[in-house]
C-alpha cells in the first residue's frame, strides 16, 4: 500500500469482539449486551476479558517484580517515534542496519506478516520468535517500546519477555496491519493501554504517519 497524503492515521488494532481468539489457557472473551435500545430505551454491554486479549501492552509487572501497575506509568510511556523493521529479512542484514540507526526512545514495530493468521489455529502456535541477538541490540539501543504483529516475542520460559521488562522495555503484541507503514519514512505510534491497576492492559494502537515515500527501513 502507497501512503501518498501528508498524514494518515493508521490503526494497528484487532477488534475486540465476543469469543475472539485468545491465548491458550486464556480465559474466553466475553462481549455481551445487557440493554436494548428497543427494550430498555438505551444500549449497554458487559466485556470479560484478560489483560491480554487482543491487541495490548505487557508492563514490566507481566514477569518481573519491577516496576508498577500500567495505570501508574507515565503517558510519555506509551508513545514516540515508530521504526519499522521487516523481519522477513536476512537477521544479519537487520542487525547491520539496527547498528547504524539511532534508536533511543524509539518504538520499534516488527512486521512478520503473521497477523493474516489471525482467528485461524497456527496464529499462537507457529509464530516466529525474535532473533536473541537481535533483541539485545534493541536493548542496547535503548528503545522504548517493541511491538509485533506476533502473540508473543519468543515462547516459554519467555527471555526476550524478562530481557526487554527488566530494562523498561515496554511490549505490544497482537498488532496488525503493520503492511501499511511499508512506504512510510516517518511516524509516530500511540499505544495507550486502559488506566487500570494491572500489570498489563488491552490497548488501541495506532499510527501517525507524517511523511511518507518509498525508502522505508528495513526494505
Amino acid at each position: 500500500m502507497k501512503l501518498t497524503s501528508v498524514e494518515q492515521w493508521i490503526d494497528l488494532s484487532h477488534v475486540v469482539a465476543d469469543a475472539m481468539p485468545v491465548w491458550d489457557g486464556d480465559s474466553l472473551v466475553k462481549l455481551q449486551p445487557i440493554a436494548k435500545l428497543d427494550a430498555d430505551g438505551y444500549c449497554d454491554s458487559v466485556l470479560h476479558a484478560g489483560m491480554h486479549t487482543g491487541t495490548h501492552v505487557d508492563g514490566p509487572l507481566h514477569m518481573t517484580s519491577q516496576g508498577n501497575h500500567i495505570a501508574r506509568m507515565p503517558l510519555h510511556r506509551f508513545a514516540g517515534e515508530g521504526v519499522l523493521l521487516n523481519m522477513q529479512n536476512d537477521v544479519a542484514k537487520l542487525i547491520d542496519e539496527v547498528n547504524a540507526m539511532s534508536l533511543i526512545g524509539k518504538i520499534v514495530l516488527l512486521h512478520y506478516g503473521h497477523d493474516q493468521l489471525w482467528g485461524k489455529p497456527p496464529y499462537y502456535t507457529d509464530y516466529p520468535e525474535l532473533d536473541l541477538a537481535l533483541a539485545h541490540l534493541l536493548v542496547k539501543k535503548q528503545v522504548k517500546m517493541v511491538g509485533m504483529d506476533t502473540p508473543s516475542p519468543d515462547r516459554s520460559p519467555y527471555p526476550l519477555h524478562r530481557l526487554f521488562l527488566e530494562h523498561g522495555i515496554l511490549l505490544i503484541e497482537n498488532l496488525t496491519g503493520l503492511s501499511h507503514l511499508i512506504s512510510a519514512d516517518a511516524f509516530e505510534v500511540l499505544a495507550f493501554p486502559l488506566k487500570i491497576d494491572a500489570d498489563s492492559s488491552p490497548a488501541r494502537v495506532v499510527a501517525r504517519v507524517i511523511a511518507s515515500g518509498i525508502n522505508a527501513f528495513g526494505h
